[in-house]
């Protein structure tokens, strides 16, 4: 099997379950605290402030320049949409059934879904990483390949190329009239 050969890096698989456990708990206080003031406000902008960012770049550490820089684009691109945007249109497509069948909002027609499921402008929430971090993977796959192997890029750090990448959260105004 190809995860046999696979080598682990601990710390790194450490840093990722931390990660979780803080996306978890951010997600939990703004549910349950809301946006305001306050203690728990002050946590889970703390969280906010970097856990994504640091997804990305241990993704943009553990990016196998040495296999993918010697693929092709089809098959780099095969293999990252199989895992990454795959689960990305599933999750949506499920979300966006929940959302027609309990209507929440204004109804909206099937263009309009297929429109915010490719502008991630989501009905999942939690899945906006998935298309950023394919897109991102293959912007610093292309550097990789054709030789601009950019300084800026970080060599092997897909942080700067993703999060630049996902498209301005909708402010409150935005997301009631949808």
């Amino acid at each position: 099997m190809e995860n046999d050969n696979k080598i682990r890096i601990e710390y790194l698989d450490t840093a990722k379950g931390v990660l979780i456990i803080l996306v978890v708990f951010g997600h939990t206080l703004m549910f349950s605290v809301g946006v305001g003031a306050g203690p728990y406000f002050c946590i889970m902008k703390a969280i906010y402030a970097f856990h994504m960012m640091a997804f990305f770049l241990i993704s943009g550490l553990l990016f196998n320049k040495d296999k993918w820089c010697g693929s092709s684009l089809t098959e780099f691109c095969t293999n990252r949409a199989l895992r990454l945007l795959v689960p990305y249109f599933f999750f949506e497509a499920i979300g966006a059934a929940v959302h027609v069948i309990f209507n929440w909002g204004k109804p909206d027609t099937i263009l309009t879904i297929v429109k915010n499921i490719l502008s991630q402008h989501i009905y999942v929430g939690a899945d906006w990483f998935l298309p950023t971090l394919f897109f991102g993977e293959l912007l610093l796959f292309l550097c990789c390949k054709f030789g601009a192997f950019v300084s800026w890029v970080g060599k092997r750090n897909t942080y700067p190329v993703g999060f630049s990448l996902r498209p301005p959260p909708l402010t409150g105004s935005e997301r009631n009239a949808r």
